[in-house]
């Protein structure tokens, strides 16, 4: 077996952990500080602002980042093409958000409509980092991507800590901080990747017969992207106009517990994309997903289990005050994520093979399912009915998707093994959710049970790895 490809995803993953690990971490530092120094409130406006940027972005620049990093891998000869591309796009989507920044005003935005300019400047200063990091992907020079990472983190926290805390400046002094570091983290890409050399408009102009073909791979992506936040985003809108901006805030405080486990799935599928788009056209094609799949999985339910299994402790940690009373959703978060990030990695099997399509119309259904039952649950249940139609949304797309995608790679799923991990883990989420006085043994039972079947699963790729024998 050549364990070239293996290494080189293996030290990708390594570069992209630490952007990962930096950034998480970044917000298990800050989420004591925000609990602490901002009102529900605030916090749900903080919350808010994040979320229209994450569903907004996409749409405004027609998710130019997916096809440049699609195609610009594979086309290295044009990269100064797509590169140039990408950037006009994203400076067209600043101009696209300022002309809807009235929107802002209506009521399932809460009160973000009072801070539409600061609102304005965080989308305009965020936008960039975000692309120059794909592009620093595009032209290898991935090394600077944990660089901008650590020192943006640093600036983060400093600033976060003198705008909140030393001048108690509160929802204010959120947004001057998370602008300042976005500004660092542009000039550094920039300057550190030498980024300006492959921005060309005569480039643009030469070769506008490339604008078909990475336009019809990008536009799908863009509501696909829009789906695969939607659910959030939608639980946001009904949560805040039918229950308040503090049930919105309680909200994003629980999710902020299982969104520890997405430093993995971030890290993974950065890495994963450039290697998927490289390898895809090889013999061994089908052994390399059904490896990386096993792996990747065992991580995921793994991660998954442990997280619950520490539920407690982490929420003394994370939640003060009033936010505390949201540690009863997490259970069911972590369970809902464990689809989405399962979901995620079928959904770059369309990407590979430039099926954009399907993939839209899969998120679509996801989402929908998502929307129609956190619309029916909320009005009853409040919060909790947001957390399961999350989870119902995700698991309805993944099934879509892993029966779909057979007929492009029809690689081992190993569906015995995963089903009965992702058997334990309800039980486990369902138990802790109860609080039952047996509640952690029985969560310790499920992790080891977990931890036995994903090892054995893994034994043999494992073996074949490292005695480097023919798969």
């Amino acid at each position: 077996m050549n364990t070239s490809k293996y290494k080189y995803l293996f030290v990708n993953i390594g570069l992209f952990a630490v952007n990962a690990i930096t950034t998480k971490l970044l917000s298990f530092i800050l989420m004591p500080i925000y609990t602490i120094y901002l009102a529900t409130k605030d916090y749900g406006i903080m919350d808010m602002s994040i979320v229209v940027i994450n569903f907004i972005f996409p749409l405004a620049t027609a998710m130019i980042n997916g096809g440049v990093l699609r195609f610009g891998i594979e086309d290295q000869k044009h990269i100064k093409f797509y590169a140039t591309d990408g950037l006009l796009i994203t400076l067209a989507s600043c101009a696209v958000v300022g002309a809807l920044l009235p929107l802002l005003k209506l009521s399932f935005f809460g009160s973000l409509g009072s801070y539409a300019l600061l609102f304005f400047i965080s989308y305009l200063t965020s936008c960039f980092p975000n692309y120059f990091g794909i592009l620093c992907r595009v032209v290898n020079e991935i090394k600077i991507i944990p660089v901008a990472s650590l020192i943006t983190a640093f600036s983060m926290l400093s600033t976060t800590y003198y705008f909140i805390v030393y001048k108690h400046m509160g929802i204010i002094g959120y947004f001057y901080s998370y602008i300042i570091s976005n500004i660092i983290s542009t000039v550094i890409y920039l300057l550190g990747a030498k980024l300006y050399k492959y921005f060309s408009l005569k480039s643009v102009y030469r070769n506008w017969h490339l604008q078909g073909p990475l336009l019809k791979y990008s536009i799908p992506l863009a509501p696909n992207a829009v789906c695969d936040v939607l659910g959030l985003t939608f639980s946001r809108f009904i949560l805040t106009s039918s229950l308040g901006i503090n049930a919105s805030g309680l909200y994003a405080a629980a999710s902020k517990v299982p969104n520890l486990m997405s430093i993995f799935q971030q890290v993974f599928n950065q890495a994963w994309q450039i290697s998927s788009f490289q390898e895809y056209k090889k013999k061994d094609i089908n052994s390399f997903y059904s490896i990386i799949w096993k792996g990747y999985c065992a991580v995921l339910f793994l991660g998954c289990s442990i997280v619950i299994s520490i539920i407690d402790p982490l929420s003394n940690i994370l939640l003060h005050n009033e936010f505390y009373s949201a540690k009863k959703y997490i259970p069911i978060l972590c369970f809902g994520f464990l689809f989405g990030a399962a979901s995620g990695f079928f959904g770059s099997i369309y990407q590979t093979f430039l099926k954009t399509r399907p993939l839209l119309i899969q998120s679509l259904v996801g989402a929908g399912i998502t929307v129609i039952c956190t619309w029916l649950l909320v009005p009853y249940i409040g919060i909790a009915g947001a957390v399961i139609a999350v989870a119902l949304g995700n698991s309805v797309m993944l099934i879509i998707r892993i029966i779909d995608s057979r007929r492009l790679i029809p690689f081992n799923l190993a569906l015995p093994t995963c089903l009965t991990s992702l058997g334990l883990i309800l039980i486990q989420a369902v138990i802790a959710t109860m609080n039952t006085p047996t509640t952690n043994w029985i969560s310790v039972a499920c992790l080891l049970m977990i931890l036995l079947l994903q090892s054995l699963n893994l034994y043999p790729s494992i073996k074949i790895f490292i005695t480097n024998k023919k798969v």
